[in-house]
């Protein structure tokens, strides 16, 4: 499930060095997820287009990773327990 997405410029798809897309994987049920959305934006968004993925399921971290990196997002981001981290 994508959670959020701040346009910007992004790079060359399927180049690591020109990317400019953050993929953020994260467990949708992390505490106080919206401020930690806000918090992560924050964070990148002067440098990369960010995209928030928030897990349904167990295993569901692999899909949104495999997902993300398919369509040329090479610079990933796991938030979670050892499950969402093991996944990603």
């Amino acid at each position: 499930m994508l959670m959020d997405t701040v346009e910007g410029n992004a790079g060359s798809p399927g180049s690591f060095r020109e990317s400019k897309v953050l993929a953020v994987v994260l467990h949708g049920l992390t505490r106080g997820i919206d401020l930690l959305c806000t918090q992560i934006r924050q964070c990148f968004e002067p440098h990369y287009q960010v995209q928030i993925y928030a897990t349904k399921y167990a295993g569901h971290g692999e899909a949104l990773a495999r997902a993300a990196v398919l369509s040329g997002h090479y610079r990933l981001i796991a938030i979670g327990g050892d499950g969402t981290v093991s996944d990603v």
